[in-house]
């Protein structure tokens, strides 16, 4: 198990000037970021002899951040804007939240505020290497707990009324279009929880034995045959085409913006592994 806890000083800020110096900005250091986390594995042999070797392993990862101190007014980092969700920078905020227009839940009245963790709670990864005779099968799983995306893909399609719950009505009332009349008012609409389970990988393998590796080919020690797939399976409420959607990259901070993706591969491999 490993924890983490790292403190940024001095972070690299834009700040306004005033007209009269004849510039707009200036780069300057300022500023703290805390950020902290758990990594842990578990690696476990429920079975190992002559006829059966299976190693299980499994991880746990979780991480948050905070803006400590930050010398300019709170500004957007990555989005689109207050308007269509964004993320922030904000003492005592954490960088990771989803910004956007939101009732106030005393007054009722609207404005800016952040509405939604896109960070998720915690992470989990759970492989499994299971050989029994001349056969091995390795198989990874990952589990995301919590997390929000802001699916601004589906904002669009309810535009244009090609979701496909437009022709679902409740209250008399279109869902595509009651979401896209609440949108102005509440951004959050389209902050969409991300948890996942993801069958990552699935690798099924067979040694020929060693008078079928002679006949084929004499200078070789052994054969191996490798089926192998990945992305096989996803099970999620996400309405989106994944939920590891991020419109900008594997950006630290402003990921799970979701704004017309290609959909995730489904990938197959064959291979022959030869040892001499």
């Amino acid at each position: 198990m490993t924890y983490f806890n790292k403190t940024i000083r001095d972070v690299i800020l834009e700040r306004s000037l005033a007209p009269s110096t004849g510039f707009q900005e200036a780069i300057f250091n300022g500023g703290e970021i805390n950020t902290w986390g758990i990594e842990s594995a578990l690696t476990v042999v429920p079975f190992f002899n002559a006829n059966l070797q299976w190693t299980s392993r499994t991880t746990f990862t979780l991480d948050r951040s905070e803006v400590v101190e930050l010398p300019v007014p709170r500004f957007t980092i990555q989005g689109f804007g207050y308007f269509y969700g964004t993320t922030v920078a904000e003492a005592g905020r954490s960088l990771t939240l989803l910004w956007g227009n939101g009732p106030n839940p005393e007054t009722g009245e609207v404005g800016v505020g952040p509405l939604a963790e896109g960070n998720s709670d915690f992470r989990m990864g759970f492989s499994n290497d299971i050989r029994v005779g001349r056969f091995n099968v390795y198989s990874t799983l990952d589990w995301q707990s919590g997390g929000r995306a802001n699916n601004l893909t589906q904002f669009l399609f309810d535009l244009t009324r090609n979701t496909q719950d437009c022709n679902t009505l409740v209250g008399g009332e279109s869902v595509c279009v009651k979401r896209n009349r609440e949108f102005p008012n509440n951004t959050g609409t389209y902050f969409q929880d991300i948890s996942f389970v993801k069958l990552r990988e699935l690798t099924v393998s067979y040694d020929l034995p060693e008078e079928m590796v002679n006949g084929v080919w004499s200078g070789a020690r052994h054969l191996r045959l490798n089926m192998s797939g990945r992305d096989l399976l996803t099970f999620t409420d996400y309405a989106g085409l994944d939920p590891e959607v991020s419109n900008f990259g594997s950006e630290a901070v402003g990921r799970g913006v979701d704004v017309a993706p290609f959909p995730p591969s489904r990938s197959f491999w064959f291979s022959i592994d030869v040892g001499f």
